[in-house]
């Protein structure tokens, strides 16, 4: 009897290294009957430019493999013959098979035992059966809402790691909650009294499994729980729609420097920062986690001792992107073509799109990440008394004199203060 929980690799290395010219999927060459271990045998036979599967029974999978086996201990002393290469790998331990044409053979009588060739949906299916969850009460650990991303070779260039990926990761009573919203990543420390209702969803989704096949750049999700190790399939909308339940339950956002830094929560260390968080009360930047602010640079122990407040850190007058209307190009404090201020929060409150939200997913293209994870409060606009606008230096056509501040603008609002252009 062959041990179905050792992985069997039998097979005639093509003469091809993968087709993956343009940067597309890479497709393995080799004719070769195979499985991981622990799971059913599968043959695929590399023709017209594609691998065509088909389920093998357990039976005639271990009769084959003998037959291999046989051979192989008559070709120690042989040499290789035919212009393939054949390779036989059960586990770690490779044995010698001299003759790739004979193999090739063998390989193609197999086919004939075998049923109709597998679409990729049947051999996702065949490959991966779904796990039987466990009955009563659950404990979430973890919940995955993502895209299914092409298979790339590591020299292949290509679309990046789906960055409109959202999830929850759960230690205890210590969670956190990231979720992907208008071309940006917002990440929450969950409140442990919200732990019971995850876990009570957590349950209705294994309750109600999804089909674990999808397209490549359509929408996945899983879970998994305490005490197992296999992930379960998951419909993703049910699980955005829990995401969208907790997220405006969790206070403000987590401050973040980069993506791994999610990770990194289960450090006791980032835990004490998160706890130590401050926000700042001249500029509105919420949860800072080091002794300066992240929006203007105040040091935090100048602030509440009374003594004169360090000054902001300059910052240079870089072109900036609106995130309400998508306007590039701003130079000022101000969109010049909606008004909204530099790092207008509001969107987030009225405007802002769905968690998980797909806007360019499937393009290859990166979307735009802010680098704290957050904006700080919108501030209003400086009031000063009307004033002239300057004699000298008549605008241009196209431009006019803002009256409250005396900017010059090509747009319709004021780049330096917001006021809307008089008269349209």
């Amino acid at each position: 009897m062959i041990d179905k929980n050792t992985s069997y690799y039998i097979a005639v290395r093509g003469g091809e290294m993968g087709s993956n010219l343009m940067g597309g999927p890479y497709v393995n060459t080799d004719d070769r009957l195979w499985n991981n271990a622990g799971s059913p045998f599968v043959l695929s036979l590399f023709r017209n430019g594609s691998a065509a599967h088909y389920a093998v029974g357990d039976a005639d999978a271990e009769e084959f493999i003998h037959r291999v086996l046989r051979q192989s201990e008559e070709d120690k002393d042989r040499m290789r013959s035919g212009p393939g290469r054949a390779e036989v790998r059960i586990g770690m331990q490779l044995h010698p098979f001299r003759d790739a044409d004979l193999l090739k053979r063998w390989l193609e009588e197999l086919r004939d035992k075998c049923g109709e060739r597998l679409t990729d949906g049947e051999l996702h299916r065949y490959t991966h059966p779904a796990p039987l969850p466990p009955a009563g009460a659950v404990e979430v650990t973890k919940i995955v809402e993502q895209a299914v991303l092409p298979h790339r070779p590591p020299a292949i260039l290509g679309p990046g790691p789906d960055n409109c990926r959202s999830e929850l990761l759960v230690e205890g009573d210590f969670a956190v909650l990231s979720v992907f919203r208008d071309g940006m990543h917002l990440e929450y420390r969950l409140p442990p009294e919200l732990l019971p209702e995850v876990n009570a969803a957590a349950r209705e989704l294994l309750d109600h499994p999804a089909d674990g096949y999808h397209p490549e750049w359509d929408a996945d999700a899983w879970l998994k729980i305490k005490g197992r190790e296999e992930e379960f399939d998951a419909e993703p909308e049910d699980v955005l729609k829990l995401f969208e339940s907790l997220v405006g339950r969790c206070g403000d956002p987590i401050p973040r420097k980069d993506h791994p830094d999610f990770y990194k929560v289960w450090l006791s260390s980032v835990r004490d920062k998160l706890a130590s968080a401050w926000d700042c009360p001249l500029c509105a930047w919420k949860r800072n986690t080091s002794a300066f602010c992240e929006g203007c640079g105040a040091k935090r122990d100048d602030i509440p001792s009374g003594r004169a407040v360090s000054a902001p850190k300059p910052k240079p007058p870089v072109p900036w992107s609106c995130l309400r209307c998508g306007t590039v190009g701003n130079s000022g404090s101000y969109c010049c073509e909606c008004g909204a201020p530099i790092n207008a929060e509001d969107r987030f409150i009225h405007e802002s799109g769905p968690i998980g939200y797909r806007r360019g997913r499937g393009t290859g293209g990166f979307l735009r990440m802010l680098p704290n994870g957050m904006v700080p409060a919108p501030q209003p606009a400086p009031q000063s008394p009307p004033q002239t606008p300057p004699s000298a230096g008549a605008p241009a056509p196209g431009e006019w004199f803002c009256t409250q501040c005396g900017a010059r603008n090509s747009g319709k609002f004021c780049t330096e203060c917001g006021k809307p252009k008089e008269g349209g």
